[in-house]
Formats: structure tokens, sequence, C-alpha cells
């Protein structure tokens, strides 16, 4: 997953694909549909150019999860 977000994202910083124990994790396996991968592509883009980004959407449509996938994939820490 994180090798296909790095091609999607272009993500130039270093990402420790083999150790990652110590760090939230969205839920795997997590299915990259086109819908999926074009809005963690759209996010990506406004990280990049330091736009805010508004998440919203009704109760256990994936907000959650979205933040966690990407702090995953950043190799970030989020404390719920």
């Amino acid at each position: 997953i994180k090798v296909c977000f790095q091609n999607v994202s272009h993500v130039t910083s270093n990402i420790d694909t083999q150790h990652s124990s110590s760090i939230i994790r969205a839920e795997i396996p997590y299915v990259l549909t086109d819908r999926a991968l074009a809005v963690l592509k759209q996010v990506c883009f406004n990280l990049r150019t330091k736009q805010p980004i508004l998440v919203t959407g009704s109760e256990a449509c994936g907000k959650s999860e979205l933040l966690l996938t990407l702090a995953w994939l950043h190799s970030k820490r989020i404390h719920q």
C-alpha cells in the first residue's frame, strides 16, 4: 500500500516500509479503489501545497480511517 501511495502521491520523504510497529495504523487490508486513490491523491496534493483540508461525512463513513491511513503513510503518530 505504501508503494502504491508513493507512486500516486509522489511523496519524496523516506517512509520506512519495514518497521512501523510503533505507529498507529489504519486497518489493513485497505481497499484501494479508484475513488479511494483519487481522494488520497487530492489530499496529498493539498498537504504538499499546505492547503487546509476539511473532512466531513456521516457517521461511520471513513473519516477517521482516512486520517489514520494518511498518518500511517506519512509515518506520523495520531493521538486519539
